[in-house]
């Protein structure tokens, strides 16, 4: 059944709705379906008004054939606002046409409350349409062209909007929160926060997808003699060099604009709506900022390449291609940078406090994934639920008091009986999903109106809203399509149980046809947003730890899994040992051949690590081309043979002609450190050492045990941090 589901990709945010062609496809085709329903009413009730049918015909069905033929709009555009404020004009003119048995088409108002949560992105806005809504389908009320049936409909359509657009609100909220945490945990650079290999392959996939005849350009750049003053100066020089680049690139940006680390000193802009003219003033102003950068006194400059689309090509691998090419051409004739004097300093551009990339992380755990089950536990959900049956029971006696015309002998019960199983609801606490009595609370969201319809016969189509609410409880509610299939029958044929016995008239039946479409066609919508966010969910959980590119470890895991060794080497009294390394020559073979040789070496030097620790360790890549390994119960003599597979395994690597070696440094706890960044920092200053043959220079630390490499100082150390750790400082 799935390949016949349109979904959302790996993001759920309000944008990834608006923009997904498979949702927008089922609001042209609701538009067109009522269109075509109008068309065809004249036909079977004869005492219609066919002329204002056929004009109410042409008008909708001329609007879903448009919206079919364009493509989706982004949110909080004129194009959204517009097509917002048609779905509730459309039904209020269909209103008029129906008059005066109006309540016919006001069930395709009902996707007025979910459409302007998704299209619109600042809540009072949404206000302002869902206050334009209720004003505009009252209009027929105000002028006296309905009849009390059609009022009573209104009353129960009118919170029944607003309830569902508050419902999705929040969901769709908590989805864009978990996806910000994803895109930050998976997809995001943790030492810049721009967006990593793995977010540009999805985006500029799903760029490419929406833009349709549209032009759009991709940018490479990367940082010529980043390489040079990162091996002299150090990772913490090259890291600050880094993060301003970041910040600027971010400050060139336009909203839509996404901004790649792919790895290194290697940038890139993905440019929607923008074409090679429009880029290359985007690429000036970022050279120029770039070089007015304090950090690039040093002649740091910047190679630019550019790719657009169509015109360079029209799927991701080609384009990438063509700027890498590009890139490669400029870097060519670019002036090369100046040497780095091992006695350089450089000064870095203030962090604002706004610039640090948030923590993605809550009290240091992960936020829990939107899930169905948390939903369906979820005390304000429950809370929902219960209101909605107090709402329109307390309506549904407004009318029996005011319209005396409507009232039957089964319509007090009805209201009564509502009253009661919301304050069931009210009392208890809200079903897991699976149990009976979930599936007891699903079924009475339909019974409820089922029996509210056989109550008001035959002016059922008056509580028509009701069943506004089927399908995206039974989408919140059951996690099984099948369930929900089953539910969705059940309540099918509950609904439409009066015409099939002849009880209603036959506006009546066709405004209950259109109901239950219209809640078909919610719940569907529904359960597609749902899915992709657990989907979301679970991709957060599997991949928040994992370099998207070679699979291996990536910093994250390496400071929490090097902070939980080292508590439990503390606690045991044992050694272990941090590899760090990273690639000579892989600077080169990017220049000359190209970042898709580059990223196949990295994957390349990725297995041949993990096959040499085979299980006894992690491997990490930090970053670009440097890893590190961590070989927990390891002592410093037992490293040097793992350094010296590592060197023979990695210099037999040849990729494209070009020969690859490495330089590795080693730091043992708790001889050359007692915590994370001690050993990470000893580890960086002996990988420099070995890569350039230098004396390790010093690492001051103050504040921190000294751990020397003599058996008695290193028993020192161990016994003054099991000391410090349990008692706190001696007094």
């Amino acid at each position: 059944m799935s390949r016949f589901i349109p979904t959302l990709g790996s993001g759920v945010s309000r944008r990834d709705i608006a923009l997904s062609p498979g949702i927008w496809m089922i609001v042209g085709s609701v538009f067109l379906v009522f269109g075509i329903a109008c068309g065809v009413i004249p036909w079977i009730l004869p005492e219609t008004n066919a002329t204002k049918l056929l004009v109410t015909a042409g008008v909708l069905g001329g609007l879903g054939l448009i919206f079919l033929a364009m493509r989706p709009p982004e949110p909080d555009t004129l194009s959204t606002h517009t097509v917002l404020a048609l779905v509730y004009i459309s039904p209020t003119i269909a209103v008029w046409a129906f008059a005066p048995t109006g309540s016919l088409p006001l069930g395709s108002a009902m996707f007025v409350g979910p459409l302007a949560a998704v299209w619109i992105l600042e809540r009072r806005q949404i206000v302002l349409h869902l206050s334009a809504a209720a004003a505009v389908l009252c209009v027929p009320v105000a002028l006296g062209i309905v009849d009390h049936a059609t009022v009573g409909a209104l009353l129960f359509l009118v919170p029944t909007v607003w309830a569902l657009a508050v419902c999705c609100i929040i969901v769709l909220a908590a989805a864009e929160a978990q996806g910000d945490q994803l895109t930050a945990l998976v997809k995001r650079d943790p030492l810049t926060g721009l967006g990593n290999r793995r977010l540009l392959d999805e985006q500029l996939d799903l760029e490419l997808t929406r833009s349709g005849h549209r032009p759009l350009t991709i940018v490479a750049l990367d940082l010529n003699g980043f390489k040079a003053l990162n091996d002299t100066l150090g990772h913490a020089t090259g890291d600050e060099l880094l993060k301003d680049t970041a910040r600027e690139l971010e400050r060139c940006a336009r909203r839509h604009d996404v901004i790649i680390r792919q790895g290194g000193d290697e940038f890139c802009l993905i440019l929607p709506d923008t074409s090679r003219e429009q880029a290359e003033v985007v690429a000036g102003l970022v050279r120029s900022r770039l070089a007015d950068l304090p950090s690039y006194s040093q002649g740091i400059t910047t190679g630019v390449g550019m790719a657009t689309y169509p015109d360079d090509g029209t799927d991701p691998i080609a384009l990438l291609d063509a700027a890498d090419e590009r890139l490669r051409r400029d870097k060519a004739t670019t002036p090369r940078s100046v040497a780095i004097r091992p006695d350089a300093t450089l000064t870095f551009a203030a962090t604002q406090e706004a610039d640090t990339p948030a923590d993605p992380t809550v009290g240091g755990a992960l936020m829990n994934g939107l899930t169905r089950r948390e939903m369906a536990v979820s005390k304000a959900l429950w809370a929902a639920t219960g209101a909605m049956f107090v709402i329109y029971p307390a309506l549904g006696l407004l009318i029996y008091f005011l319209a005396p015309d409507l009232r039957t002998e089964e319509f007090l019960p009805v209201c009564v009986g509502g009253l009661v199983l919301a304050a069931i609801y009210f009392a208890t606490p809200a079903p897991a999903i699976g149990s009976v009595r979930n599936h007891a609370v699903v079924a009475s969201v339909y019974i409820f109106p089922a029996l509210a319809l056989a109550a008001t016969k035959p002016a059922g189509a008056m509580t028509i809203a009701l069943a506004g609410w089927i399908g995206p409880v039974a989408a919140v509610r059951l996690t099984s399509r099948w369930h929900m299939i089953a539910h969705g029958t059940v309540a099918s044929w509950l609904i439409l149980a009066l015409p099939l016995l002849g009880l209603v008239e036959t506006p009546t039946t066709v405004a209950l046809l259109m109901a239950v479409g219209t809640f078909w066609v919610l719940g569907f919508c529904c359960m597609i947003v749902l899915e992709s966010a657990e989907a979301q969910g679970e991709e957060l959980a599997r991949l928040v730890r994992r370099d998207p590119l070679t699979g291996v470890g990536n910093r994250r895991q390496l400071q929490e899994r090097l902070s939980t060794e080292l508590a439990h080497h503390r606690f045991a009294g044992a050694q272990l040992t941090v590899l760090a390394l990273d690639l000579n020559g892989f600077k080169n073979l990017n220049d000359t051949v190209g970042h898709a040789a580059g990223d196949e070496l990295l994957r390349t030097v990725a297995r041949e690590l993990s096959g040499i620790v085979d299980g006894r360790g992690d491997v990490v890549r930090q970053g670009g081309d440097e890893f590190a390994v961590l070989l927990p119960w390891c002592t410093a003599l037992e490293a040097e043979g793992v350094m010296a597979a590592i060197r023979t395994r990695l210099g037999e690597i040849v990729v494209a002609g070009v020969a690859v070696s490495t330089g590795v440094g080693a730091a043992t706890f708790p001889t050359d450190g007692v915590d994370v960044d001690g050993l990470l920092d000893r580890a960086d200053n002996r990988l420099r050492a070995d890569k350039y043959g230098t004396a390790e220079p010093p690492v001051p630390r103050p504040g921190r045990l000294d751990a020397r490499n003599d058996g008695r100082t290193m028993s020192m150390a161990l016994d003054a941090s099991w000391l410090f750790e349990r008692f706190g400082p001696l007094r």
